[in-house]
């Protein structure tokens, strides 16, 4: 028999950040993923210990996030470098200069009315 000088001591916002990383509750729940790992296998609890465990009120709704490795590596090719000190934010247009803007006016008035 286990005396009470054996324990774990878990805490709660461990397993929070735990199911933040993707840790599931077991090894048999639907988003298991091995490479992660599981809340029963972190702790070597047996299943009805993690069920107990999930009981606390500041646990029973925590979820699983879902760990997405993107599958690219997106290189942001936006930038400028320092050494184009001309460079605008508008296309065409270098930082020194303003940009056009044309505006109509018609000085032109004809009568219609004779």
């Amino acid at each position: 028999m286990e005396n009470s000088n054996s324990k774990k001591q878990i805490s709660i916002s461990e397993i929070i950040t735990l199911m933040g990383a993707g840790y599931t509750r077991t090894n048999t729940a639907r988003n298991y993923n091995p490479e992660i790992g599981c809340i029963q296998d972190y702790y070597d609890l047996p299943k009805d210990q993690v069920k107990l465990l999930f009981e606390h009120p500041k646990l029973a709704n925590v979820k699983t996030t879902k760990v997405v490795v993107p599958m690219f590596d997106l290189v942001d090719d936006t930038t400028t470098s320092t050494e184009d000190v001309n460079a605008s934010n508008i296309p065409g247009v270098t930082a020194n200069e303003e940009p056009v803007t044309e505006t109509f006016t018609n000085t032109n008035t004809y009568n219609t009315f004779n």
